[in-house]
C-alpha cells in the first residue's frame, strides 16, 4: 500500500492474463467486480483498475471466440500494508586511531530501533536512496563511512510480505 492507510492500489489485471489461460488459445479474459456482472456481461472493469476493498473478489470470465462458450474463474487482490519504519536516531561512533572521521561502524547497531523490534522484518542499508529502493548494493554490515555526517539509507522490507520502506540514517 503506497498510501500505507487506504488499502486500496491500482493493479494492472493483465498481469494475470497467462496463468488464468493457462495455454488456452482463442480465448478473451473480461473482467468484473462481482459474479452477478460476470453473468450478465455488464460493468467490466478495465485495468489498471484500483480496488474497492481489501481483499476483493475479482471474477474473470473466459469466452472461447470461436465456439462463444464461457467460463469464470476467481481471484483475490491483496492489498499489503508498507512494514512501519521509524525515524532512527543518529549512529554516533568514536574514530578510529587516523582521527579522519572515518571509521568502521556496525550497521546492525540499528536494526532494531528502525524495526520497533518486529522480528518479521529484514534491514540493509545503502549509499543512495535509488540502491534502498531497486534493492542493489546493500553495504555490509561492518561497513567504512565516507564522511562525517554521511547520510545512509535504509530499507525495510517484511518478509512476509515483501513490500517494503525506506528511511535516512546519519
Amino acid at each position: 500500500d503506497n498510501n500505507a492507510t487506504d488499502n486500496k492500489e491500482q493493479f494492472d489485471l493483465s498481469t494475470k492474463d497467462t496463468e488464468i489461460l493457462d495455454g488456452q488459445v482463442n480465448v478473451t479474459i473480461a473482467y468484473y467486480e462481482s459474479q452477478g456482472d460476470a453473468d450478465l456481461g455488464t460493468n467490466g472493469i478495465t485495468t489498471p483498475y484500483t480496488n474497492t476493498s481489501s481483499p476483493q473478489l475479482i471474477i474473470a470470465v473466459l469466452t472461447n471466440t470461436i465456439t462463444n462458450c464461457s467460463s469464470s474463474v476467481s481471484f483475490n487482490l491483496v492489498v499489503n500494508p508498507l512494514p512501519l519504519v521509524i525515524n532512527p536516531t543518529p549512529l554516533a561512533v568514536c574514530d578510529d586511531a587516523v582521527p579522519d572521521g572515518l571509521t568502521e561502524i556496525d550497521l546492525s547497531l540499528k536494526d532494531l530501533e528502525v524495526t520497533d523490534n518486529n522480528p518479521s522484518y529484514a534491514v540493509s542499508y545503502y549509499e543512495t536512496l535509488a540502491d534502498a529502493e531497486s534493492n542493489t548494493d546493500a553495504l555490509p554490515t561492518f561497513y567504512t563511512n565516507t564522511s562525517n555526517g554521511q547520510i545512509i539509507f535504509v530499507r525495510v522490507e517484511d518478509s512476509t510480505t515483501g513490500c517494503y520502506d525506506t528511511t535516512s540514517l546519519e
